[in-house]
């Protein structure tokens, strides 16, 4: 799974995500599901965050995490997203806070 680095505690990091029109989200045409959520679990499996994203553009979502008061380690993140039809697509990638 895909570690992404270079974020201190104290960071407000912006995590972006772009949903694409067919499952896995794998075209080029964006589209805007019914659902985007993110989840962040903390490096013991405490969850930290538990919400919708916003959206931005067409396809386009993110969410500003401020990482005040946070430990140093590894955090999980879960990007969720859900079409009307039912079909969904789960995007999940670690990042490190230093």
């Amino acid at each position: 799974m895909d570690i992404r680095t270079g974020y201190d505690v104290k960071d407000t990091i912006r995590i972006e995500s772009t949903i694409e029109l067919n499952p896995p989200f794998d075209d080029t045409t964006k589209t805007d599901p019914e659902t985007v959520e993110i989840t962040i679990t903390e490096p013991d499996d405490t969850e930290d965050v538990s919400t919708s994203m916003t959206n931005h553009e067409t396809g386009e979502y993110y969410y500003n995490w401020d990482t005040t008061n946070l430990d140093e380690g590894d955090y999980l993140v879960e990007v969720y997203a859900e079409r009307a039809s039912s079909e969904s697509e789960l995007e999940d990638f670690y990042i490190r806070l230093e």
